[in-house]
C-alpha cells in the first residue's frame, strides 16, 4: 500500500481517485516555501471551511465598523451598496497580500491547512497570479451585491469540477492543494 504522503511516480486509479496530481514529485522532497503539484486536491469541504473563515476575518469588523459609522436610523440604497461592497474590497485586498507574501495562504486557509499553487508549475502563487485571481474573485463578488448567482457558481464549481476548482480559480490558473504540516 503506498504512502499517503508519497504516493507513486505512475498514477493508477487509486492516484486519481484520491485526487493525486500525476507526473509530480511528491511532497516530501520538496521545499517548504515551494508546494509541488504532487499534493492531493483540497476537499470542498475544507475549501469551504477557509472561505467562511476568511469571511468571518474581514467581514465582520468590516461590517461592524459600518454599522458603528452609519448609526442608526433609514438609509439610501447606494449608501447600503457602498457599505456592502467596502468588505468585499477588504477582501479582495487581504486575499492578494495574504496569497502573495504568506506561502499562498490566508489566514483560514492556513487554519484548514491548505495552499493556492500555480497550476502549470506546481509552485506558489506569483504576487501577478495572485492578483488575476482575486480579480476574477472581485467580479464574481461584486456582481453578487445585485444577484447572488455569480458568487454562488463560483464557490459551488468544486462541486463538480475533477480539479476541485473553482472559476476564479480556472481564470487565474490556479489549485488549492492540501499544505503539510510544518
Amino acid at each position: 500500500m503506498p504512502d499517503e504522503l508519497n504516493p507513486p511516480d505512475e498514477p493508477n486509479a487509486r492516484d486519481e481517485q484520491h485526487g493525486f496530481i500525476p507526473h509530480a514529485p511528491p511532497i516530501a522532497e520538496t521545499r517548504e516555501s515551494d508546494v509541488m503539484a504532487g499534493s492531493v486536491l483540497a476537499s470542498f469541504g475544507k475549501r469551504l471551511a477557509g472561505y467562511l473563515l476568511d469571511g468571518l476575518i474581514v467581514y465582520l469588523p468590516c461590517i461592524l465598523v459600518a454599522r458603528v459609522a452609519l448609526g442608526a436610523g433609514k438609509h439610501s440604497n447606494a449608501t447600503l451598496f457602498v457599505v456592502g461592497a467596502i468588505p468585499t474590497v477588504v477582501s479582495v485586498i487581504y486575499a492578494w497580500l495574504m496569497l502573495t507574501y504568506a506561502g499562498g495562504q490566508t489566514l483560514g486557509m492556513k487554519a484548514v491547512r491548505v495552499r493556492c499553487i500555480d497550476a502549470a508549475s506546481g509552485q506558489s502563487v506569483t504576487s501577478g497570479r495572485a492578483a488575476g485571481r482575486c480579480a476574477a474573485w472581485f467580479v464574481f463578488s461584486a456582481a453578487s451585491l445585485i444577484i447572488f448567482i455569480p458568487l454562488l457558481l463560483d464557490l459551488l464549481w468544486p462541486l463538480w469540477d475533477k480539479e476541485n476548482q473553482t472559476l476564479h480559480d480556472k481564470i487565474a490558473s490556479t489549485l488549492v492543494v492540501n499544505a503539510p504540516s510544518f
